[in-house]
Parts: C-alpha cells; sequence; structure tokens
C-alpha cells in the first residue's frame, strides 16, 4: 500500500466536504467528470495537475468505496488508487487536496467507516456528530492538530458516540448534548476504543453511561480522563458487557457513577497508575471477572470492588475514604478465585475492609497521606502516620 503524504484534515471554517477530500495540494484539485469502474482501481476524468502519489483522491460513488490514496499518476487526466470502487459510473464528482469540514457529512463518514482505517484523521477545529461513528471490523483513527485537544460532541436523543469497529483516538475530547452514552457494540458486534490523552465525558455536556450493550466493547485507555458521567448511577449497566475488557493506564476516573457491567461471560479490568475519585458510591459491582490493580489511589468510595466470583490482585495501592475495598466476594479457589492485596495502605477506610482476605501486605494509616485530597491533589505528603509510612517502603507508587 502507498505511504499517505500525512493526515487527512478536518477544518469546519475553511474546509469543504463538496471541494476537498483532506489530503493533497493545499489548493483543492476538484471537478464533476470523474469515471469509475466496478473492480478497477484506476480513475479517469480529473485534473492531476500537482498530484503525486500519496494524495488522497475522493469520488461521490453512488455507493461504496469514496476514497482511495492514490498510488500512481498515470496521466493529466487518470489515476491508479490503493483500492478498488465498487461502482462503473462516469460524471462523478471528485476532489483531491485540501481540507474536509465536517465529520458528520454522509460522504466524510466513509474515512471512519472503512475508506481510510490505517490513516489518521486530523481535527483542526471542534467537530460535532449527529449519529455514532464506525463500521463493524473497521477502524479509524482520530487526533487533534496543534497542542490544543479539539471537541467531538454527540447529539441526537438516543444516538451513542461510537459503535461497532476499532478507533484510535488521540488528544480528543468527548462530550454529549443529549445525554448520549459514549459507546456500543451494536449488538451481536464489537467495538474497541483505544485513548491515548483524552478526556471522556464534560461537567456540562455529560454522557449518562460509558458503554450500553449487550456485546463486547473493550476499552484501552492511556493519560485519559473520564469524568461526571452518571456520578449517582451506573455508567454501565448490569449484565451488558460479555467477555470485555478496561485497562486503563495513567488515567484519572473522576466524579462516576458504578462499573454494573461483569455478565456471565467474564471480563477483565486491568488499572495501573491511575485515580479514581468517586462520590461516595460503589465503584464496580458483578460476577465472574478478573481485576489486576498496580499503583492506583481510590478516594470517596462505599466499596470499590463489590459481589460476585472474582479474582483480585492488588499491588501498591493507596485507598481513602473507603468503607470497603472487597465486599461479598465469593472465593472460588477451584478456579483460582479471591483476593490478595500486597503492599497497599488505608486511611479513613473501615477494619473489616479485608476481612478473611488474603492479605499479603496491608498497612492501615493513622493520618491522611496526601497533600491535600479536596483539591484533587495526590501527591504523598510527609506526615508521620501518613504518607510518611508510605515513602518508608522499598516500593513506592
Amino acid at each position: 500500500m502507498t505511504v499517505p503524504n500525512g493526515y487527512v484534515k478536518f477544518n469546519a471554517d475553511t474546509g469543504s466536504d463538496t471541494l476537498s477530500s483532506g489530503l493533497g495540494p493545499s489548493t483543492p484539485l476538484n471537478g464533476s467528470a470523474a469515471s469509475t469502474t466496478a473492480s478497477s482501481s484506476v480513475v479517469n476524468g480529473i485534473d492531476t495537475t500537482a498530484v503525486t502519489a500519496g494524495d488522497l483522491l475522493w469520488v461521490q460513488s453512488s455507493s461504496g468505496r469514496q476514497f482511495s490514496i492514490i498510488a500512481s499518476v498515470d496521466s493529466t487526466t487518470q489515476v491508479t488508487c490503493d483500492d478498488t470502487f465498487d461502482n462503473t459510473e462516469s460524471g462523478r464528482t471528485w476532489a483531491i487536496g485540501g481540507k474536509r469540514a465536517t465529520l458528520d457529512d454522509a460522504s466524510s463518514r466513509r474515512l471512519t467507516s472503512g475508506d481510510m482505517g490505517q490513516t489518521w484523521i486530523e481535527l483542526e477545529t471542534d467537530q460535532t456528530i449527529t449519529s455514532g461513528l464506525g463500521v463493524a471490523g473497521e477502524y479509524a483513527r482520530i487526533k487533534s492538530s496543534g497542542s490544543t485537544k479539539k471537541t467531538i460532541t454527540i447529539s441526537g436523543v438516543g444516538e451513542y458516540m461510537f459503535v461497532r469497529g476499532t478507533f484510535y483516538l488521540r488528544d480528543i475530547k468527548m462530550r454529549a448534548l443529549d445525554n448520549n452514552v459514549f459507546a456500543d457494540a451494536g449488538g451481536n458486534s464489537t467495538t474497541m476504543l483505544r485513548a491515548n490523552g483524552c478526556v471522556i465525558g464534560d461537567p456540562d455536556y455529560p454522557f449518562s453511561a460509558l458503554v450500553s450493550s449487550n456485546w463486547s466493547v473493550n476499552f484501552d485507555l492511556y493519560e485519559t480522563l473520564i469524568q461526571e458521567i452518571n456520578p449517582s448511577g451506573d455508567i454501565a449497566a448490569g449484565n451488558t458487557l460479555l467477555a470485555s475488557r478496561l485497562m486503563l493506564d495513567n488515567c484519572i476516573m473522576k466524579n462516576c457513577g458504578r462499573f454494573n457491567m461483569v455478565g456471565p461471560g467474564g471480563s477483565l479490568f486491568g488499572f495501573r497508575n491511575s485515580i479514581f475519585i468517586g462520590t461516595g458510591c460503589d465503584l464496580s459491582s458483578g460476577n465472574y471477572g478478573i481485576v489486576d490493580v498496580q499503583n492506583c489511589i481510590f478516594y470517596n468510595y462505599d466499596s470499590v470492588f463489590i459481589g460476585g466470583s472474582w479474582r483480585f490482585e492488588i499491588y501498591n495501592c493507596i485507598f481513602h475514604t473507603v468503607n470497603n475495598i472487597v465486599k461479598d466476594i465469593y472465593s472460588r479457589p477451584e478456579l483460582y478465585f479471591g483476593v490478595r492485596i500486597y503492599n497497599s495502605f488505608g486511611y479513613n477506610t473501615t477494619s473489616n475492609t479485608i476481612t478473611s482476605k488474603d492479605v499479603i501486605s496491608y498497612t492501615a494509616l493513622t493520618e491522611d497521606p496526601f497533600v491535600d485530597v479536596f483539591n484533587d491533589d495526590f501527591n504523598i505528603n510527609n506526615t508521620t502516620g501518613g504518607g510518611a509510612v508510605i515513602k518508608a517502603v522499598s516500593h513506592q507508587l
């Protein structure tokens, strides 16, 4: 496949969904005389002035593929693309170069539903969509340009932001105008989302849930803030996720409700180097799951993990203002289910939190170990009986 000449750019202020492809000459070429042949990658009837291999061609086909990277410039009116088109037609609108305007445009949506899965879409301005992005089995990659995170807003009652497919997101903010759910697998399907440096949720325009599905939704989140999602309820409803995964690394989850999420298919929680700031409710509840937690902080929860047959491995964690680290866990040694807590600490956490569990090393602190939890400063202090105890151990957070 031909290496693209850059990212596919979107700009709601200066771009066009009828005159630009998003990648190619800065001044776009366009027209209305393109011809395609079914199962062929050759397109003619266009202008190839200043066009090079690696630019992106858009042909407004009546159905199927509309975008493809140009593999070779054959003449002043013809190119060969990396991909074949689906129809034999002529007199089609086409464009090369410039910037697209909106993700929500019907043709632009082809870029997030299979036409350009391996090429990054770069947002230069905020975007609004009115229905979910994605197609089963396809890929989409979306990032912000520059140093400012761009915002994608979903609107429309009952709409999800991401439905089916695999999404790679980088430095994107996401919010909902109509209490939308963030992601759904779309029935008997799978949605996978990998986010780096993103923000999911907004205090003024929150999502009603992180996920609502009857199948598999997998999250791999890194340096991402998840906030203000249904603080007093469930952010993943009971028995909605089968064989799903939630992996967080260097993340913050703040003022969100409960993961009542693990169905009979089993799920996996993997938390690393992350901070969880609760609202006094439970963090998660379910059945038949595996939890692997390392170097995390949990603040202001009733119970962190509650109910069912779980296998817990908790390493180097701090629990602050938590009634129960684990509660009502049915240990099943024959299935390697149980609770193991290593080198962890608790402050203002009830003494019966870890009764009858397999505790390797747990220390109850007598003083607050953090600089200022009320203002979200979770740096470890030097207070005797608090942060000093944690800093004294060989394996520090």
